[in-house]
């Protein structure tokens, strides 16, 4: 599991009344979580979706919610409030990115179960959020960095795949009907991005594109299956709406899988 989908697992674990869910590169200031610990206190009913402002690395610029703007393939561009740039200012209602972000165990509405991959789930859940007549907070002396820069690269994949499959107007509309008020892609970023997922047009004319999901089972131990049905998939158009699991080795499958290493048609 990664980003979104590991998200959603912090608060299905978690065993307290209140998660925070924080990224691995993410820092909070000094006195930042005190305060929020504080807030909570003060506010031990609140069902809202609580978040906090972005610092640059200068830590003088503050970010404090997203603007609703296409931008790299992403709904969100970062802007300021200038009212937020006290920290001892009073909550604001915004959404933004979700590095931190947290509520009551109990008030957490959720992530479409078939997102996966990294970004774009941010409008959604703030969305959702709205939509069950909630608020989105951003609490202004819940001040944290980001860790943009990385020596050794990122780990885990970054495509424009994941990001169109949680536009509001593909799976994130579907978890929550036409209530996100976010209009669809514009037009020529639509034919752009729809042109990366489907080249040519092909995987719009596949039945298997009425799936809202395709996983494959791969045995890490036998990488020639995964490139054989690789092949496969290239050739049927649908390489882009396949997602690979590793598939669970056992006495019983670990025999069948090394005699019939793949199933023939």
């Amino acid at each position: 599991m990664q980003s979104t989908a590991i998200k959603t697992r912090v608060f299905e674990e978690a065993n307290s009344e209140w998660v925070l869910c924080v990224d691995c590169h993410i820092q909070l200031v000094p006195g930042a979580l005190a305060k929020l610990l504080e807030f909570i206190d003060a506010h031990p009913d609140c069902t809202d979706l609580l978040q906090g402002p972005l610092l640059d690395d200068s830590l003088q610029q503050v970010s404090t919610h997203w603007e609703p703007r296409w931008h790299e393939g992403m709904l969100g561009v970062w802007a300021t409030n200038p009212r937020g740039i006290d920290p001892g200012h009073r909550p604001l209602t915004s959404h933004a990115s979700m590095g931190v972000f947290g509520c009551r165990k109990d008030a957490w509405l959720g992530f479409n179960p078939r997102f996966r991959g990294h970004g774009g789930e941010e409008g959604y859940v703030h969305h959702k959020f709205r939509a069950a007549g909630r608020r989105t907070l951003c609490l202004p002396f819940l001040r944290w960095t980001h860790r943009f820069e990385r020596p050794n690269g990122v780990p885990y994949p970054i495509t424009y795949d994941d990001r169109l499959r949680k536009l509001p107007d593909r799976l994130g509309r579907a978890g929550l009907g036409d209530r996100t008020g976010i209009g669809p892609l514009p037009p020529h970023r639509r034919a752009e991005l729809v042109e990366q997922l489907w080249p040519g047009g092909r995987q719009k004319k596949q039945p298997f594109t009425a799936f809202g999901a395709i996983v494959c089972p791969s045995s890490d131990r036998l990488p020639q299956q995964w490139a054989k049905m690789g092949s496969r998939f290239e050739q049927l158009g649908i390489a882009g709406c396949i997602r690979r699991i590793p598939a669970a080795d056992t006495p019983t499958t670990r025999r069948s899988v090394v005699r019939y290493p793949i199933a023939r048609p």
